[in-house]
């Protein structure tokens, strides 16, 4: 199991916890509601090649908490249609939440997080290593992945009212640099300068918050008292290291995943 993608995953459903909806979900929360419908697409990648195999069915225990026998997940799988192509008539319940949540924060900020995004690129990556899971990457995994792929992106771009100009979209992969003209010429400046740049300024800031929060220990450490413990540093560095983490670990993996995209291709 890739454990570092697996805390991602795990990051990813503490968000659905604070995510808007206006839809019934019922007895389920929307961390359950994401949870089966990423089950039913790896299922669907599964079907692809008409068979489940036990390191498939592993995959699904390990990453996402279901527990079944293979001859189980068959008899799901015909039950719930999802070897038919009409299941990408369905648009999963999950992704109309996460649209119609960024919609609500982009038209308060725009400079809000596209949380879309992060989803289709999650999506994206756990059924890349789905597919890659038993050593033998079968096309017809491949396409059904494009497809489902495609059919997020369609929604998402039907639904969205953030600017969807193909120049500045970032699920655009044909040319992600930043292109400006000065005098008749045209300079191109590299997409992640400007990131890099930003992440710089927020660890620095970073620093800053350790260097203080530090000091405060330090100024109020007392080293007769027989209760005073180093660990009080470990502690205060703990909380200040968990705000940051909570905040960025989504935008730092989606950065990883577009980086090693891009060497995939070259």
């Amino acid at each position: 199991m890739n454990k570092e993608f697996k805390h991602v995953l795990d990051a990813f459903y503490e968000v659905c916890n604070t995510t808007y909806t206006s839809y019934d979900l019922g007895e389920l929360s929307l961390k359950e509601v994401f949870n089966i419908d990423v089950l039913k697409y790896i299922l669907y990648l599964g079907a692809a090649d008409e068979k489940i195999t036990q390191e498939e069915a592993t995959f699904i225990a390990e990453y996402l908490d279901w527990n079944m026998t293979i001859s189980q997940w068959c008899e799901f799988i015909n039950k719930q249609n999802i070897h038919m192509n009409s299941f990408l008539d369905e648009i999963p319940l999950s992704f109309k939440i996460f649209v119609e949540d960024d919609n609500n924060r982009y038209s308060c900020d725009n400079s809000a997080v596209n949380g879309c995004e992060k989803y289709i690129w999650l999506f994206e990556t756990i059924g890349g290593l789905f597919i890659e899971t038993d050593n033998n990457i079968d096309k017809r995994e491949q396409v059904a992945l494009g497809k489902y792929k495609a059919m997020l992106l369609k929604y998402y771009q039907e639904n969205t009212i953030r600017n969807n100009d193909v120049n500045s979209h970032s699920f655009a992969e044909e040319d992600e640099n930043i292109h400006i003209k000065v005098a008749n010429r045209e300079i191109t400046i590299p997409k992640a300068l400007p990131e890099t740049i930003k992440r710089m300024q927020e660890i620095l800031a970073l620093r800053n918050e350790l260097v203080q929060a530090g000091g405060k220990v330090r100024d109020t450490y007392d080293p007769d008292d027989i209760y005073a413990s180093p660990m009080k540093f470990v502690e205060a560095y703990d909380q200040i290291l968990d705000k940051y983490i909570n905040k960025y670990i989504l935008n730092t993996w989606l950065i990883i995943q577009k980086y090693v995209h891009r060497q995939k291709q070259e």
